[in-house]
């Protein structure tokens, strides 16, 4: 069990602080002060977590990227096909585990890692 501390009023939305795939950071985002206004974000973020879904949503900047390092990652860049944020793909799910990298959030000060 994990306990995140509130830095807003918005229900579900914690401090995003990290972003980081196959080891290597895409972004880093600054603390964000408490009782700051949500519309006063300057480099802070909040990921939004309900425990109804296991559905995961990146910033489209960070699915551009996402996606061109899959399928460079991949000998038939077709394996991947990415449409409005849903990729599939002819192969199984095990072909890609020892392909892809682990995707990795921090969120306040715990990081969360998912395997392909």
């Amino acid at each position: 069990m994990y306990e995140f501390p509130l830095v807003t009023d918005k229900w579900w939305a914690l401090e995003f602080r990290k972003f980081h795939y196959d080891g290597k950071l895409f972004k880093a985002f600054d603390s964000f002060p408490k009782n700051q206004e949500i519309t006063e974000l300057g480099n802070s973020a909040f990921a939004v977590v309900d425990t109804g879904t296991s559905m995961m949503a990146v910033p489209e900047g960070f699915f551009t990227r996402l996606e061109a390092r899959w399928k460079a990652s991949v000998s038939n860049p077709n394996d991947i096909s990415c449409i409005q944020g849903l990729c599939v793909g002819g192969r199984s799910c095990e072909y890609f585990y020892g392909i892809l990298g682990n995707i990795t959030v921090q969120l306040g000060s715990q990081d969360f890692t998912l395997s392909p």
